[in-house]
């Protein structure tokens, strides 16, 4: 399996759709979801949704009487407070447009062969030993959901990297990662920085998925 940027058919974003995502926000996805003939060939799809992002409470705004189930943001006592109310908001709305997706996605693929990967690129630190956001090297970033959800049962790892679930998504649309560099139960974790020199973290996980001994930081050299 070879796929690169020639064999993408449609690219819709906010660039192209403007109007329909600065109205819908995420819900958008699902409106051209719905376009997509899923009982004729074969289709790859993959949709990339903005929430939760911060500022987390513009994900659900003009939607409050739904959404906002935990202390309305001007409640607040303060940044934390704040901050984790809003995104779990937010995290309400997503989890209502996702159960959307698969339910019209379900609907559509009807009688064929089928498969749902879910995963987040990143997690989110609220105060975490001082730490705020996502764009710090620490291990407890990478603590991300991987839902797979398909017509025939399928056994994972209760915890895998995301170096696995690329690989186990390759495999199960009929392709394969061949890496030579590749170590059993040896993973990394790369920080924002791509040039070197960089810092990543190192750790393993065995056999049934639990990180294994002491995750280290190094440095890349060029």
């Amino acid at each position: 399996m070879d796929l690169s940027e020639k064999d993408i058919d449609v690219v819709i974003n906010n660039d192209s759709e403007p109007l329909i995502f600065g109205r819908f926000k995420d819900e958008g996805l699902v409106h051209f979801l719905k376009k997509i003939n899923f009982q004729h060939g074969k289709n790859f799809v993959v949709l990339h949704m903005r929430s939760p992002h911060s500022p987390y409470e513009n994900r659900y705004a003009g939607r409050e009487a739904e959404f906002e189930k935990f202390k309305p943001a001007a409640e607040s006592k303060d940044r934390l407070e704040y901050t984790v109310n809003t995104y779990d908001n937010a995290l309400l709305y997503t989890d209502s447009v996702i159960a959307s997706m698969i339910r019209t996605f379900l609907s559509a693929t009807q009688g064929r062969s089928y498969a749902v990967y879910l995963i987040a690129d990143h997690a989110q630190l609220f105060n975490f030993n001082g730490l705020w956001g996502h764009n710090n090297l620490v291990l407890e970033q990478a603590y991300v959901p991987f839902i797979v959800l398909k017509d025939k049962p399928l056994r994972l790892a209760p915890v895998v990297s995301a170096y696995q679930a690329a690989k186990f998504i390759a495999l199960d649309l009929g392709g394969e990662i061949m890496n030579p560099n590749e170590h059993d139960h040896t993973f990394y974790l790369h920080g924002n920085n791509i040039d070197f020199p960089y810092a990543y973290i190192e750790y393993q996980l065995d056999q049934k998925g639990r990180v294994s001994g002491q995750a280290q930081k190094h440095t890349a050299e060029p």
